[in-house]
Parts: structure tokens; sequence; C-alpha cells
């Protein structure tokens, strides 16, 4: 049964993922996208590592898909032109495709790869301890840059009265 479901989300993924490279609308390519980050983070969950797949769910589908599907229905011109996807390049792409699909089954068949039992553990509790032990001060850091970014960016944005800045 879990190889079944492993199949089915795998064939939605790299479905949904040739949908967004040659689609002409830029509508069905985002929401193709939609179900292509979707079955990427259904992958992770499937390996066990529950805290990437939340951050898959959350960032990129929650967030920055969000974005663009907003972007996209907003802005009606770029929805319904069909150019959004120029096929000047198809050759080499197809080129490349070939390219990187011959060194993935070239790993494949290479690789040997450990076919035993796999157990489900939790990453979440581990990740968080080395957060809080031996990475505390790049995590503090980050914070800190994160938080200088956001400031910047709100008095990059302020609105000007009379000349003014508020």
């Amino acid at each position: 049964m879990t190889e079944a479901v492993f199949l089915i989300i795998v064939a939605l993924t790299i479905g949904s993922a040739a949908i967004v490279a040659f689609s002409n609308k830029l509508i069905y390519g985002s929401f193709a996208l939609l179900l292509s980050l979707g079955g990427v983070a259904g992958l992770y969950a499937m390996m066990g590592a529950d805290f990437v797949a939340g951050i898959q769910l959350l960032l990129y589908v929650g967030g920055i898909l969000v974005l663009v599907l907003f972007a996209v229905m907003l802005t009606g011109t770029t929805a319904d032109t069909d150019d959004s996807s120029p096929s000047r390049f198809s050759w080499m792409s197809l080129i490349l495709v070939l390219i990187f699909l011959a060194g993935t089954l070239w790993i494949i068949w290479n690789v040997p790869f450990n076919s035993g039992e796999l157990t489900y553990r939790p990453t979440t509790a581990l990740l968080g301890n080395l957060l809080l032990t031996d990475y505390i001060l790049p995590f503090e850091v980050i914070s800190v840059l994160l938080l200088t970014g956001l400031i910047g960016a709100i008095a990059i944005v302020r609105t000007t009265v009379n000349g003014d800045k508020k």
C-alpha cells in the first residue's frame, strides 16, 4: 500500500511539474505548481521528514505560491496571454533534460540503495535541540539580520505627506 501511495504522489508531482514547464497559460502553470509543491511535501512526509514537509507546505505552498497566484490573478493581461512561455530555447532545454535524465538513470542503476525497513522518527525535537544548543549564535544572528531587513523594508515603504516623511 505504501508503494502505491508513493507512486501516486510521484506521478502527481512529475505530471504537474511537466504542466508547469510546458503550459502556455500562466494561470494553469501556477495551479500546476501548487500540485507539484504539494507532491514534494508529500514525498518529504513519506520519508519521515515531517518538519521539512511542514515547512514546504507553509513557505512554498502557503506563502510564495499564494503570492504568485495573487499576482497572476490581479494582473489580468498576463493571465490571458499565450506568450508567457516562449519556445525559442526548446531544443536546448530538451537536450539539458535528456542529459539530466541520463545522469539520474545512471545514478539509479549504479548506486546500491539500502532496501531495509524504514522507521519513522520525528525530526523536530532533534532540530530544535540543535538550534537552541549548538547553533544558538547563528540562530540569533539570523534573527537580528531578519529584524533589520524588516525594519529597512518598513522604512523604505513609508509614505510621504507634503514632501515630509512620516
